[in-house]
């Protein structure tokens, strides 16, 4: 398999799908502006990330939730705002169904997934710490 760069892996570790070379173009675009102004040090820490962790979103709700790697945080952002003007990923961000028993089961699915991806993450945060 074909080595991901950064855009691919942050997408890829949120969606589960390849990005959309529209979304990939645009945050490339965006990235040498909004980024500009981080330490070489922390785009280190970023790169090593991305090579070394394997689980990019538990050990990005970790640093969200510890206020770590601001730039991991900004850039996991920056892929979500991109992603949202596309229709295609319209039915990742709306809800329309009005189904209450699946919706409380989708819910109660999500909010032990996140738990689980935060505590993972907190492993993965310490041990990106090694940095």
């Amino acid at each position: 398999m074909k080595e991901q760069d950064e855009a691919e892996r942050i997408y890829h570790a949120i969606f589960r799908k390849p990005i959309p070379s529209q979304v990939k173009d645009r945050y490339y675009r965006a990235s040498d502006i909004l980024f500009s102004g981080f330490s070489p040090e922390e785009n280190q820490i970023l790169k090593k990330a991305l090579r070394d962790v394997s689980d990019l979103e538990a050990l990005e709700i970790a640093a969200r939730r510890k206020n770590k790697m601001p730039l991991l945080v900004s850039r996991f952002q920056l892929i979500v705002h991109l992603a949202e003007s596309l229709p295609a990923n319209q039915s990742v961000f709306v809800n329309s169904s009005d189904r209450r028993i699946p919706s409380f089961i989708s819910l109660v699915f999500g909010g032990v997934r996140t738990l689980y991806k935060c505590f993972k993450g907190r492993f993965l945060l310490r041990r990106a710490g090694d940095v």
